[in-house]
Formats: structure tokens, sequence, C-alpha cells
């Protein structure tokens, strides 16, 4: 009988948003009492729950030196002060010629269990993955010894600059897809999901590494593309290589010893670099 091995999907986000928001960036710190109150984000497309109740709704206003996650950011502030713990946006109208500024129009709601609506989220510190987050499909094609996939990945956003405002902002961010990611019924153990969770940390490392890398570059209008192309594509090459490296010293999570020694070397390395976690 073979042992079912693990296996992590990785995926490489690169956005080039070129929007803004009219607030300041809200950047709670990776503590327990942050990952208690994390909020669940809808967008336009989602629908709301039906045990959801409605708080507040708000308008959200961008300017020239803030991303979009900015503004986000503060919505989820509003969220947590209201005590809410999920966002629907109604709206999301993008910058453009004619719209100097991005908008935003949300509504705050409380809903039992938040999480159980979350389609994505973000690497923190005191929530470890469950197989809670893992809903998507299994894939027809999945190879059968294959016990469950973590799908994740590594994006940022700019502002918009220009000859006449070069306060540049970058924003660096990890998702995991938990509409995406699956796992085997019968897979569902802790050894699995140490596996899968190690995949996410690597996804967390790389993306302090890019965050790192993009906010101590000098770039102008005409280079921003470029320099920061280049910079993720060469961060994208050295994930990638780890990401492999650690299915393949691990044989998919199956190694125990292997296991334990890569889940020791992912705890150092990011310890070592937890300054970078909301660089």
């Amino acid at each position: 009988m073979r042992e079912k091995k693990s296996a992590g999907l990785v995926i490489m986000v690169c956005l080039f948003t070129l929007i803004a928001a009219k607030v300041n960036a809200h950047n709670p710190n990776n503590s327990r009492t942050s990952a208690v109150s994390s909020i669940v984000v809808l967008k336009e497309n989602e629908r709301i729950p039906g045990n959801a109740t409605p708080i507040e709704s708000m308008e959200l206003e961008g300017n020239k030196n803030a991303t979009f996650r900015d503004v986000l950011e503060e919505a989820k502030s509003q969220a947590r002060a209201s005590g809410a713990n999920l966002i629907k946006i109604n709206r999301h109208v993008k910058r453009s010629a004619g719209n100097p500024s991005d908008k935003l129009n949300v509504t705050f709601y409380n809903v039992e269990d938040a999480h159980a609506y979350e389609h994505e989220m973000t690497w923190q510190k005191y929530r470890k993955l469950t197989w809670d987050d893992f809903r998507g499909p299994i894939p027809a094609d999945a190879d059968d010894i294959t016990a469950a996939a973590t799908f994740c990945g590594i994006g940022f956003e700019t502002n918009t600059i220009s000859t006449t405002n070069n306060d540049l902002r970058i924003k660096v961010y990890n998702t995991f897809y938990t509409s995406h990611s699956w796992v085997r019924p019968e897979e569902r153990n802790d050894r699995v999901l140490a596996h899968e969770q190690g995949h996410f940390d690597l996804c967390e490392l790389y993306t302090r590494k890019l965050r790192q890398r993009m906010n101590s570059v000098q770039v102008n209008v005409h280079n921003l593309k470029s320099t920061l192309r280049n910079i993720y594509e060469e961060v994208q090459r050295e994930y990638r290589n780890r990401q492999e490296a650690y299915e393949q010293e691990t044989q998919h999570g199956v190694v125990e010893q292997e296991q334990l020694r890569w889940q020791r070397i992912l705890e150092r390395e990011l310890s070592f670099t937890d300054a970078l976690a909301t660089m």
C-alpha cells in the first residue's frame, strides 16, 4: 500500500493596480487579538449570507498617495470599530481619466462564523491553517495518491506616480485561496496539514523577501514597471525553487524527519524576518 503524499500547488500573482485611497493605511499588528478580529471581505459578485445582520454602510474615496489595499484596510479598521466581522463591497469605482480617485461603497455586517464565507485569506502569525480552509473540489485529473493541495500566491500593487508625484507606495501581500485548496476526506490528519502549512509559510517568507527588495529600490515614472517586474520575476524563481526543494526533500510530507527539519527551518526564518511582516 502506497502512502499518500501532500502536494502544494503554488500560484504567483503579480498586480500593477494603479489605484489609490483618501485614507491612511491601517496595519494591524500580528497579534492574537488581530487574528481573532480578522474581517472577511465579500467582493461585488459574492452573495451576502442570509443570516447576516447589517450594521452600517459607508463610502471611502481615494487620493493619489495610497493603494486600493490601503482603502480596504481602512474599511476593515472601521468595521472592527463598529463590531462587524464581514464587509460587503457593494460598488468599486476604479480610478480613471475622468475619475481621479478610487471609490468604495461598503456595508458592514455581523454574521455567525464569518470565516465560513471566506474565499481568500492572508497569512497570519497566530492563525494556522485548518482543514476548514480547504473547501475546493478535488480535480478530476488529480493523482490518486495526492492527499491535499494548497493554492496560494504572492501579489503586489502600487499607487500611481507621475512626473509631478513620485511618492511611490508598494503593497506586497499573499493570498490563500480556500475555494481552490482541497483535501481528500480520508486524509484530514495532522501530518498532512503540517505539510500544507509549510507551503503557506514559504509563501509568507517570500512575500517578505519581495517586500524588502521592492521597498529598497529606487524607481521613477519611466522605469517603475520594468524594475518591479524584474524584481518580481527574480523572487518568483527563488520561491518556486524553494517550494520544489521542500517537496523533494520531504517527499511531499511523507518523510517525517525531513518534514520536522523543514518546519524548524521555516519557524527560524519567519522569526528572523518578523520585522518584514508588515513593512
